[in-house]
């Protein structure tokens, strides 16, 4: 797992639902720990997207659960 993108995901989802950086670790669920939406994961993908200027498929939403999992689908799309 890339630190970079590791971080700079970290940055972009803390700043979206207004957490501190450190409560979002590698395991915990977005959904049942941080409490994230659906209309909060479409931002979180569109601000990904932005961010590294590129398209990651709506289908691969229901990926992202957890930090890693959204920065394996992350680097999936930048390679």
């Amino acid at each position: 797992m890339n630190e970079k993108i590791k971080e700079n995901l970290r940055d972009i989802i803390a700043e979206i639902i207004e957490v501190e950086e450190e409560e979002i670790q590698d395991e915990v669920s977005f959904i049942e720990d941080l409490k994230i939406n659906s209309m909060l994961l479409l931002e979180i993908l569109a601000s990904i997207e932005r961010y590294y200027k590129i398209k990651i498929p709506e289908d691969e939403l229901p990926k992202l659960t957890t930090l890693k999992s959204t920065v394996e689908v992350t680097e999936k799309y930048l390679n």
